[in-house]
């Protein structure tokens, strides 16, 4: 119940902020401070979690001071030398989760302002956020993957906008956190992206909904040997399986919505920024569907998860603007988010969707 009065608030803030700050014309700053508020109370939330998910012991033993060494030797020394710093400075525990928490959800909010998103409609970005990619509630198990997708992120919008130096810049010390996280060097296609047609576009959809079906744990004895040593590990180790049908078509049933984005796309009069924007998000959610029937090795398409918000995002805003009939069916298509949300949350929550906090000590 938690997370989901969590995103009502979000909802109504984001919206009236948005609306306030296209009024009142808030400059870039005046708006992104005025999201420090949210912020906050999503740190709170976040960070006083408690044995939320799989990995939070282990994740506890390394933010009290055990068992780094083998991220030094993975050569993950962002992760490693930021935590020793807030230990030395008397943070640990759930200290450092809510300070790493407070980080990328800052970073989120440069993210947000940097892809240059109409003012008035950035709720409806901060819905799929939550709503859609799983990142809110799951980055509690991956950490280390979640703060190396913030900072990676930021890179690569960075390239997209063709400031190379400082967007190579940010991916490499977003590998310090998660050595994976040097894919996001293949930004650096930028160009041979933005000339992909919608045809290309299907393609993509088409190939990654077959693929998803027929990748089975027999395939990682193929590419074992190209994996990241991290990814590797956990194969070797058997923490590997297939995912269950069910969070299998959680995924699909939104297939037909990233279609019908893209026979719309033209419509939408995007920059040229947005346009490549819009296309790695195709490439993501092609990617996501694709590896989803291989857990960890899935874990490698979440780099592109913030991506592949926007072409619901251009869509859904799209639509906003449209006839009374397609506003309408914006409207529904994000009261099933929604709903699928309070599912997950209320009716059935388990693993990262079951709230519980270590609040319940002191009160």
């Amino acid at each position: 119940m938690v997370y989901f009065i969590f995103l009502l608030i979000t909802l109504i803030y984001s919206y009236r902020i948005g609306q306030l700050a296209t009024h009142y014309r808030y400059s870039p700053s005046a708006q992104l401070f005025s999201y420090f508020p949210l912020i906050i109370v999503a740190v709170i939330i976040c960070g006083g979690q408690y044995y939320v998910g799989t990995d939070y012991p282990s994740y506890i033993r390394f933010f009290n001071g055990s068992g780094l060494e083998h991220y030094v030797d993975t050569g993950e020394v962002g992760f490693v030398y930021s935590i020793k710093s807030l230990l030395y400075l008397g943070i640990r525990g759930n200290g450092i989760y809510a300070f790493f928490y407070f980080v990328g959800f800052l970073l989120l909010a440069f993210f947000i302002r940097g892809s240059r998103l109409p003012s008035q409609f950035i709720f409806i970005f901060l819905l799929l956020f939550i709503g859609f990619t799983g990142l809110f509630n799951n980055q509690l198990n991956i950490i280390r993957q979640a703060i190396a997708i913030y900072i990676g992120s930021m890179g690569a919008l960075e390239i997209i906008k063709r400031k190379w130096m400082y967007g190579i810049f940010l991916i490499v010390i977003s590998s310090t956190f998660h050595a994976a996280a040097i894919i996001y060097l293949i930004f650096l296609f930028s160009p041979l992206v933005e000339k992909l047609s919608n045809s290309m576009l299907y393609g993509l959809i088409i190939l990654g909904g077959i693929s998803g079906l027929v990748l089975s744990s027999d395939f990682l004895n193929i590419i074992l040997p190209f994996l990241p040593p991290t990814y590797a590990w956990h194969i070797e180790g058997g923490a590997i399986g297939e995912r269950e049908g069910l969070q299998i078509i959680t995924k699909y049933i939104f297939i037909p919505l990233f279609i019908l984005s893209i026979k719309e796309r033209k419509k939408y009069n995007l920059s040229t920024i947005h346009e490549k924007l819009f296309k790695w998000g195709i490439i993501g959610f092609s990617l996501k569907i694709g590896l989803l029937g291989l857990t960890i090795i899935s874990r490698i398409s979440d780099y592109w998860l913030i991506f592949s918000i926007f072409p619901l995002f251009f869509y859904l805003v799209w639509s906003w603007k449209s006839s009374k009939q397609k506003k309408f069916y914006s409207h529904l298509l994000m009261l099933l988010i929604v709903g699928f949300y309070f599912i997950k949350t209320c009716v059935f929550p388990s693993f990262e969707y079951k709230y519980q906090s270590i609040y319940q000590f002191y009160f």
